[in-house]
């Protein structure tokens, strides 16, 4: 009767989860879009400051936004500026410096053609400019505007002011406009590439939850059935079937590296019988893996009690290969065991998302593309002359104090003559495209893991001059694959402990039975010395 009613009763909390994933599905979706919308503006707004530092303004003060500027070589030059932006960012359609007099806004340049039906002449007014357009004139500060349509078209526009060194002036206004169905474009195909993402981690949730749920049926029943049973002979039946069930793969190694013992989630995994797979491990790497694979086990082996961890590829029965993640520990000393103890995860879904995420980034090579939060640029010799704001938040340093400081002056003692040496090796070769993690001294003495990715800016003769960092903290990653190690070592240490117990019980047992034996081969004896004939039969 009460197996019966646990599979109806565990509806209940499916289709609770389900609700709860639909609606968390949701606000996400919301979240993400409103993520990326904003990492895209600031991922611009980086663009545009850095075409508006290296603008050549005293070009600009020797135009005056008329048509005779047409003939002026300084305006020729800040043409042919203007066209190089918009090949180089492909997303956007306008490039152009405008400034205001007497309450109006006129054209100094754009990036079209002259022979183009959108050139804007120098002096042409822009009667369309909004309140909104004038306020980098107003207040000094750059902005992303709202979607505002013209004569040309709906635009999303990025302004930034332009001032006088000396003064500190805005004496124009530089602006890249992007269509509105441009803008959204890029954004959707970000937000649709997390969704698919998301979506998948929610179904498998929900599968791993339908499954935990059937499993929590089936140890009710069995709970029900082996209730007359002793305490000792259940926990050792719940810890079987932890390992046999378990998603996870354990293996156990002997000092020659043959597969002893293989847990049945392996057939599942890799397509091969238990059977198939007790041989040596080296015989289901792949190629190129097993010479690294096979310095770990050795390694391992010279290290009595130690714990390694890498990855590996292993062979499917289909002749693919599937990316495994292992944690080894050596257990050759304890009498119980003389082995080699494997937990063996596969990754291969994991692999192919971070590959994914990989070709993506690759894909977009320009600043615009790339979201991650820290992102800095350092001049050819390595001195910052530019950090966003989360790059400042993290480390603890200001603005000011980062802005011409030598980078490797916050590298960690330890990493900073490596970083320099690799540094001066990219520039060299030049590239910078591996992704290189290392630690970061913040403000107040602590330290953060950040993994950095690098890329030259290459500038109009062809020469690298600035580097564009784009950096992520993994400090808090880095902790919980720590505690993930110590759990996977309270598993194992939990293994033995069974095992011991196991053993124990064993032991009493067999002596039991000696004892009763014994006992028997008494009684007999005093019957036979009272004349009476043996009760019991004793086998020797």
């Amino acid at each position: 009767m009460n197996s019966q009613r646990v599979p109806v009763r565990n509806k209940i909390p499916g289709i609770i989860l389900l609700l709860i994933i639909m609606v968390a599905g949701a606000f996400y979706m919301r979240y993400t879009y409103v993520k990326f919308e904003t990492d895209q503006a600031d991922d611009v707004m980086v663009v545009v400051r850095s075409i508006e530092a290296t603008f050549p303004k005293d070009d600009l003060k020797a135009l005056e936004a008329a048509p005779g500027d047409t003939g002026k070589p300084q305006y020729r030059h800040i043409k042919s500026i203007l066209r190089e932006v918009i090949r180089v960012n492909g997303e956007a359609r306008f490039a152009y410096v405008i400034l205001e007099r007497n309450g109006k806004v006129y054209f100094i340049a754009d990036s079209e053609p002259d022979s183009s039906k959108d050139c804007s002449p120098p002096g042409q007014e822009y009667t369309e400019a909004k309140a909104e357009d004038k306020q980098p004139f107003r207040d000094g500060k750059a902005i992303i505007t709202h979607p505002s349509a013209d004569r040309w078209g709906t635009w999303v526009s990025a302004l930034i002011p332009m001032k006088d060194k000396t003064t500190g002036s805005t004496i124009a206004v530089f602006g890249m406009d992007y269509s509105v169905k441009t803008w959204h474009r890029i954004i959707l195909f970000e937000v649709a590439e997390s969704g698919m993402l998301v979506l998948l981690l929610l179904v498998a949730a929900l599968f791993i939850f339908r499954i935990r749920v059937k499993n929590k049926s089936l140890l009710y029943e069995i709970e029900e059935r082996k209730r007359a049973e002793d305490e000792l002979i259940d926990q050792e039946h719940r810890f079987r079937h932890l390992v046999e069930y378990s998603s996870d793969i354990l293996v156990f190694l002997d000092k020659d590296g043959f597969q002893r013992y293989i847990s049945p989630s392996a057939e599942k995994i890799t397509g091969f019988k238990v059977e198939e797979l007790q041989k040596s491990f080296l015989q289901v790497v792949h190629p190129d893996d097993a010479g690294r694979v096979k310095l770990a086990f050795e390694e391992l082996l010279m290290n009595p009690d130690g714990i390694l961890k890498g990855e590996y590829r292993h062979q499917h029965k289909n002749g693919g290969f599937l990316h495994f993640e292992a944690v080894g520990r050596n257990f050759l000393g304890d009498p119980n065991l003389r082995g080699l103890v494997v937990n063996i995860r596969d990754v291969t879904e994991r692999r192919k998302v971070e590959e994914s995420l990989w070709e993506s980034e690759e894909k977009y090579r320009t600043i615009v593309s790339n979201t991650f939060s820290m992102i800095s640029m350092l001049d050819i010799e390595g001195k910052y002359i530019f950090c966003n704001q989360a790059y400042t938040d993290i480390l603890g340093y200001s603005q000011d104090e980062l802005i011409g400081l030598l980078a490797f002056d916050i590298v960690h003692p330890d990493e900073k003559e490596s970083i320099i040496k690799y540094y001066q090796d990219a520039i060299l070769n030049n590239t910078l495209e591996i992704p290189v993690t290392f630690r970061l001294v913040c403000k107040d003495g602590s330290i953060k893991i950040v993994n950095h990715r690098a890329k030259f800016l290459i500038n109009q003769e062809q020469k690298a001059d600035k580097i564009l960092l784009i950096a992520q903290d993994i400090t808090e990653q880095r902790k919980a694959e720590e505690k993930l190690q110590q759990s996977e070592a309270l598993f194992v240490d939990a293994l033995i402990k069974k095992s011991r117990e196991l053993q124990h019980f064993n032991d009493l047992m067999i002596g039991r039975e000696i004892r009763m034996v014994d006992l028997k081969k008494e009684v007999n004896e005093l019957l036979k010395k009272a004349g009476e004939d043996e009760k019991y039969t004793v086998h020797s």
